[in-house]
């Protein structure tokens, strides 16, 4: 659905790794700012919520559909999405969503991709199926969340224009 160059690849590919490392170095902070000098004390089930939940953070350009977290973790998918949300009173589904919201809302911050671009990236079925989606979530379709931002953007004087 898109044509592209290998530069115009391997660019893209540059700033998805650059946004990726700045999540995960994001990541480990906060990670590491909730240990204080004592041990924590999780059950089995805390940790393999926070492994699933650290999977989906760290693939989330590359993770196409919930059901590959069965392979990832050597679980049943229904095993592990009724413990997630034993554990976490939230959905895997949920989860999910939010954290691809998130990352889109931050790649149309970012200006680096157009809409259709980062529909591509983090996998949905169509332009229109992620604008929806980001509609839901926002409030505002992608290409007005990034007018807006622009237009708040351009009137604070600390900002990088």
């Amino acid at each position: 659905f898109l044509h592209i160059t290998s530069f115009q690849f391997q660019l893209i590919l540059y700033k998805i790794l650059n946004i990726q490392n700045n999540q995960i170095i994001i990541y480990l902070i906060r990670s590491f700012s909730d240990v204080k000098n004592e041990t924590l004390r999780l059950n089995e089930n805390e940790i393999l919520c926070y492994q699933i939940m650290n999977y989906i953070d760290t693939h989330i350009y590359t993770l196409t559909g919930l059901e590959e977290l069965a392979e990832a973790t050597n679980y049943n998918y229904s095993y592990i999405s009724s413990l997630f949300h034993k554990t976490t009173s939230g959905t895997l589904t949920d989860y999910y969503r939010r954290r691809r919201m998130e990352t889109a809302r931050l790649l149309i911050i970012g200006e680096s991709f157009n809409i259709t671009q980062i529909a591509n990236l983090l996998h949905y079925s169509s332009i229109y199926t992620f604008s929806r989606a980001f509609k839901d979530e926002y409030g505002l379709s992608p290409a007005q969340y990034r007018k807006a931002h622009q237009i708040s953007k351009a009137g604070d004087p600390l900002s990088n224009k």
